[in-house]
């Protein structure tokens, strides 16, 4: 099973086949396009994790293509891999926030793979967050709400020492349940 999805941009087929034949050990699920026209409804399309783009392609730029695509989603993880690599270049991609990390042609296939497995992971880091923090806001509304609406439900006795007071447990199952229903007669039994 792929661990993430990579989209591979580049002019020269010759290059986008020798980057999915060095990159196959790893476990990525990799699609390639040779234009970023192509490329953008590739993103459309299908969700990805990593899109690593060359610079110089025919009618646009590496640069203003990863413009494109972070500003489709920002979140995709955005590379460069250029053989025509200058200080100007890079600096310029960085610093406008365009891309994550930039690489030069030729570069080792094992530091590639490791720096896309390092993104895949880290994005998917980042999703597992947001959706921890979406569920635990929705829970905290959700107790909200409840607190405002019974607030009895949520009322807690505790001892001089903050430990909290159960008060008397029956012994039976069956006289506990009937104390809790006869303390909390507004909640309905099949919930």
């Amino acid at each position: 099973m792929a661990i993430g999805k990579l989209l591979i941009v580049d002019d020269e087929p010759r290059v986008l086949s020798g980057l999915r034949r060095s990159l196959a050990r790893h476990d990525f699920e990799i699609a390639t396009s040779e234009s970023a026209v192509d490329a953008l409804r590739l993103l459309e399309s299908d969700d990805f994790d990593v899109v690593l783009s060359d610079n110089d392609m025919p009618g646009t730029t590496g640069t203003e293509f990863l413009r494109q695509v972070r500003d489709f989603d920002a979140s995709l993880v955005r590379f460069m891999l250029t053989g025509k690599a200058t200080l100007d270049l890079a600096i310029e991609a960085i610093n406008s926030g365009l891309i994550h990390r930039f690489f030069t042609k030729p570069t080792t296939p094992l530091e590639l793979g490791f720096e896309i497995a390092e993104a895949i992971s880290q994005r998917a880091l980042l999703s597992g967050s947001r959706k921890l923090l979406w569920e635990y806001r929705k829970q905290a509304a959700e107790l909200e709400q409840l607190k405002r609406g019974q607030p009895e439900i949520l009322k807690v006795d505790r001892d001089e020492t903050g430990a909290v007071l159960l008060g008397d447990i029956p012994a039976d199952c069956t006289e506990f349940l009937k104390a809790l229903q006869d303390q909390f007669p507004d909640l309905d039994e099949a919930s």
